[in-house]
């Protein structure tokens, strides 16, 4: 379940990193920068929400 949702995350991350230099380059619309610059950090922040999360419990798991 956890990694599930840990790929799904890596996998958005990926894709906001390409639609982010994508739009940069080819489309010069401000609107749609700004909203997938907030997605990006918003997807960047989950995902290392996540990660720290998961060494968290992969922690706890071998400590008791």
């Amino acid at each position: 379940m956890f990694n599930k949702v840990y790929g799904v995350v890596s996998v958005l991350f990926l894709l906001m990193m390409v639609y982010q230099t994508f739009l940069v380059q080819y489309f010069k619309s401000p609107i749609l920068i700004k909203v997938f610059d907030y997605g990006f950090w918003f997807t960047f922040g989950a995902f290392s929400a996540l990660f720290i999360l998961r060494r968290v419990v992969k922690n706890s798991d071998t400590i008791s």
